[in-house]
Parts: C-alpha cells; sequence; structure tokens
C-alpha cells in the first residue's frame, strides 16, 4: 500500500521528539531544510519533503521560565526585598502569616496561573478559621506588594 500526501507543518518545543514520533509513526526521515530564520526541520518520505516542524524554543524557553517562579518563591523574593523597610519584629509576623495560612495552599503554584479568586480563596479560609486581623493583612500581602513584584519580573 502506498501513501503520500503534499505537507503539514507544525510548530513545538521540542522538535527532536516530533521528528522521533514521525519516525516511528510513518516512517519519515530527516532531510535537507533550506536556511529559514527560525530553528526547524523537514522531514521527508522518499524524496518528498512531507513535514514541516518549525521549533519555538524562545515561547518553550518562556513558559518555562514563567512556570518555574512558583508563588512561595516570589513571595519570599517580596519579604526580602520588604524585610530591609520592616522593622525585625514586623518581618517575623509577616513571614508567620504567610507560611501557614499561604504556602501550603498557593505556595507551589505559578504564580502566572494564580487568579484573583485563588488569592481570594486563601484569604477566606484564613476567616473562616475566625482570624479576620490576619485575613485582611493576608489579602494586602498577596494582592498588592506580592503581584508587584511579580509584575516587575516580567513574569505574569
Amino acid at each position: 500500500m502506498s501513501w503520500t500526501f503534499d505537507h503539514l507543518a507544525f510548530n513545538t518545543a521540542d522538535g527532536q521528539a516530533l521528528q522521533d514520533d514521525f519516525a516511528k509513526l510513518l516512517g519519515l526521515n530527516p532531510g535537507r531544510r533550506p536556511p529559514f530564520p527560525f530553528p526547524g526541520r523537514w522531514l521527508y518520505q522518499d524524496e518528498h519533503a512531507v513535514v514541516h516542524v518549525m521549533e519555538e524554543k524562545q515561547k518553550a524557553k518562556i513558559a518555562a521560565q514563567r512556570a518555574s517562579f512558583l508563588f512561595e518563591n516570589v513571595a519570599l523574593e517580596w519579604h526580602v526585598e520588604m524585610s530591609r523597610r520592616w522593622t525585625e519584629g514586623h518581618a517575623k509576623t509577616v513571614l508567620s502569616r504567610l507560611r501557614p495560612h499561604v504556602v501550603p495552599l498557593i505556595g507551589q503554584r505559578p504564580i502566572a496561573e494564580l487568579d484573583t479568586h485563588d488569592l481570594l480563596e486563601v484569604t477566606q479560609r484564613i476567616k473562616d478559621r475566625g482570624t479576620m486581623d490576619a485575613a485582611l493583612r493576608v489579602q494586602n500581602y498577596l494582592i498588592q506588594p506580592i503581584y508587584r513584584v511579580a509584575l516587575s519580573s516580567a513574569i505574569y
């Protein structure tokens, strides 16, 4: 049985993996590719280029970088920055609010994936425990200063 098609184009962050998959599934082989101004590869069926793979390494790099900015890391960076302006006692108090109330809930999530609902859920859980003052203070930490650090780092 013989099959043919003109060509397909794919955008991916991992051209090698896609190339390997096409080799396994369809028996395509890598071949000559014109010198385009972006990375990629052409895969051939016999002498015909049938799959064009365009690699989006920059997009993947940015996505990986954004994913690596976990809320806990950004919050601690904000805390270190702000601690220079605070008294030692206040810095300890702020940290004592963030670590038990915030970090267990959203600390390991990428900050770029969090929205206002996620942050308000944290403060609502603190309110539900009956600590209104801590809830209001944590809400102030979450919504304004920590997100300012994220925005200034161009990660959000």
